[in-house]
């Protein structure tokens, strides 16, 4: 949710099956080949759990976002940024 023009905050869990098969798919599908090396960095941030793959996003007081508890970005926000007080 935005707090300001400049300041958001936000929780989400995005999980997803059939991933890998989206991934093979894409490498012969030429309207998706532009996306495979974003696919391919989603899937190096999500947690395997059984089928399925999990992406828990969280803002951080300092601006910034964390998936799956791993820092993402740069510390502090992108430029003009307020961290959440």
């Amino acid at each position: 949710r935005m707090l300001s023009p400049t300041v958001a905050k936000g929780d989400a869990k995005i999980i997803a099956t059939g991933f890998d098969t989206l991934m093979e798919s894409a490498k012969t599908d030429p309207t998706l080949q532009q996306a495979l090396p974003m696919l391919a960095m989603a899937r190096g941030l999500a947690k395997p759990d059984g089928d399925k793959l999990v992406w828990a996003i969280a803002s951080t007081p300092d601006g910034g976002v964390t998936i799956n508890g791993m820092q993402f970005g740069a510390p502090g926000g992108r430029p003009g940024h307020k961290p959440v007080q």
